[in-house]
């Protein structure tokens, strides 16, 4: 199963044109406040401090758009390439920590059965081993996604997405690209965010 790219791409480029039309445009204004700071200074007090107020709010305003928007993820690159174990990716003298770590860990969990499972939403990453060899990190997962992920598996994403999908291999559900929502193949859109479903 596979998600509609056309609809996939329209939506991450609307996405870019309002985040670029919404900076522009806090920008514009942000220049105006100063502008007006420095024409105001010690001539009118009250002028510089609407005009400063107006700084404040605008840089609270740009940091909730970035925070809505996601440039860092709309405009990202596409990648491509097979998902690794973290252990392969590591430095050695990491991997020593990490074996050691795995082994006090699961040591840990048999011996306090009582204890609650990791939760599905905890943060998780995926290495991918490009063509060219590099290893790129994909971060902001969560555990369901790594748990539907197989090591081998040939996963991929899409410019301007977040969340890779599989496929080397025909599977029944697949995380949506834009919310990462994991549906299955039996829906016709994605039951978070809408995108249609190809079968």
């Amino acid at each position: 199963m596979n998600y509609c790219e056309y609809e996939m791409k329209k939506r991450i480029e609307n996405k870019k044109q309002r985040f670029i039309k919404l900076s522009v445009l806090v920008g514009a204004l942000f220049l105006s406040c100063i502008i007006l700071i420095f024409v105001f200074m010690n001539k009118n007090n009250n002028m510089v401090f609407l005009s400063s107020m107006g700084l404040v709010i605008l840089i609270f305003a740009e940091h909730k758009i970035i925070a809505k928007h996601h440039p860092e993820i709309i405009f990202s690159k596409e990648i491509k390439g097979e998902n690794i174990k973290e252990i392969e990716y590591l430095p050695q003298s990491v991997k020593i920590y990490s074996a050691q770590y795995k082994r006090i860990n699961s040591h840990y969990k048999s011996a306090h059965n009582n204890t609650k499972s990791i939760p599905r939403n905890v943060r998780a990453k995926v290495y991918l081993k490009l063509d060219d060899e590099n290893v790129r990190e994909i971060d902001g997962l969560s555990k369901a996604h790594t748990d539907f992920y197989e090591d081998g598996d040939m996963l991929l994403k899409y410019a301007g997405t977040k969340y890779p999908i599989v496929v080397n291999r025909d599977t029944d559900k697949q995380p949506c690209p834009l919310c990462g929502k994991i549906n299955s193949k039996e829906k016709k859109q994605c039951e978070r965010c809408g995108l249609d479903i190809i079968v």
